[in-house]
C-alpha cells in the first residue's frame, strides 16, 4: 500500500507540492541532453541546444560551423542556426528572448529566435 503523501514534497513548514509530467517531449528518444549545451528561455520560452563539442558523439554531415537548434518548450523543433566557426564556450537568452552566444575569442553573437543575426558585439 503506498502512502497518499508519497509524491508530495515539502516546501517550508507547513506547504507542499509535487509535480507530475503534463505531456512528453516531441524530441524524446532523439536528443540526448548530455550530449548538449543547453539553454533555456524563462517561463517556458525556446530551448536551445548546440552540440557539446567536449563529447564524443557520432554525428553525421559534420560542418566546421555549429548548428544551433531551437525548439519550443514542448520539445518541437522551431529553427535552426549556424553559427560562425568559433567555439560557442556558453549560450542563453535575453529578457526579449533574443540568442546570445559567446565564442571562444570573446565574440558575442545575438539572433532573435527567427534565426536571424542581429548584432556582433
Amino acid at each position: 500500500m503506498s502512502l497518499l503523501s508519497a509524491d508530495w514534497n515539502p516546501l517550508g513548514r507547513d506547504i507542499f507540492y509535487r509535480k507530475y509530467e503534463l505531456y512528453s517531449m516531441e524530441w524524446s528518444g532523439q536528443v540526448d541532453l548530455n550530449d548538449f549545451i543547453v539553454a533555456a528561455a524563462p517561463f517556458g520560452g525556446p530551448i536551445a541546444l548546440v552540440r557539446d563539442e567536449k563529447k564524443i558523439v557520432k554525428v553525421q554531415g559534420a560542418s566546421s560551423k555549429p548548428l544551433i537548434s531551437i525548439f519550443s518548450a514542448a520539445g518541437r523543433n522551431i529553427s535552426s542556426i549556424k553559427a560562425n566557426n568559433g567555439k560557442i564556450l556558453h549560450m542563453g537568452w535575453s529578457n526579449a528572448e533574443d540568442l546570445l552566444l559567446v565564442q571562444d575569442d570573446g565574440t558575442v553573437l545575438v539572433y532573435n529566435i527567427l534565426e536571424i543575426g542581429r548584432a556582433h558585439v
